[in-house]
């Protein structure tokens, strides 16, 4: 294993998830809108994600979403973005130099498809149990927007009206600096609960969530 991830563990999280968020590498605008890409085909695993941003990076596709890089490309943009200023003191608050591209690459895989290919996984679990258990409200995918400039992925009606809305994370996702997610769910007109799960893919707070609505 790559020395990065025998620190941080084989998933995105660690200081080039920092740098990645500080100079928006894998922004939609400089990636695609990957849970509307999953949406919109069906893919069946994170390695056939990764292959699809590729593929409407070099090709036009009728689904009507086109990449603005490949993996590749976001894996080199992350690896040169490490030697700005602001990406080098990152790097030195935590002790370390800069990681070769490989680690890049592998970090950006798990980013765009592990954690893409899982997030979408779980959402699609938080509609089913929710359904269930709040059936007196209806609960839908937030439209891509919401998704993006809200941080919320679900949303809750009651009566054709929007009560609230869910945003579905793994628990690793809170230990970063969050402060930038709850700023733009602060501009919604209604709250946002967050739908927590761990590693194992269990939720851990899905009681408390859902006790909002009962």
């Amino acid at each position: 294993m790559l020395p990065y991830f025998v620190k941080y563990g084989d998933s995105s999280g660690g200081s080039l998830n920092d740098i990645c968020e500080k100079f928006h590498i894998a922004s939609i605008k400089n990636s695609i809108p990957v849970i509307d890409l999953q949406n919109k085909h069906k893919i069946f695993s994170e390695e056939e994600l990764l292959a699809e941003i590729d593929r409407h990076y070099h090709e036009t596709c009728e689904c009507g979403l086109k990449a603005t890089n490949t993996i590749k490309m976001m894996a080199q943009n992350l690896y040169m973005a490490q030697d700005k200023p602001q990406a080098q003191v990152i790097l030195k608050e935590k002790g370390e130099e800069m990681w070769d591209i490989e680690t890049c690459q592998k970090w950006v895989e798990n980013f765009m498809g592990m954690n893409s290919f899982k997030g979408k996984k779980m959402e699609d679990e938080a509609i089913k149990a929710l359904k269930v258990h709040i059936w007196k409200f209806s609960v839908e995918k937030a439209d891509m927007e919401t998704d993006v400039s809200g941080a919320c992925d679900l949303i809750i009606k009651q009566n054709n009206k929007i009560v609230a809305g869910i945003q579905v994370k793994p628990d690793s996702f809170y230990r970063m600096n969050i402060t930038y997610v709850k700023e733009l769910q602060a501009k919604l007109d209604y709250p946002v609960h967050d739908l927590i799960y761990d590693k194992q893919g269990d939720w851990k707070n899905f009681i408390s969530v859902v006790s909002n609505f009962i």
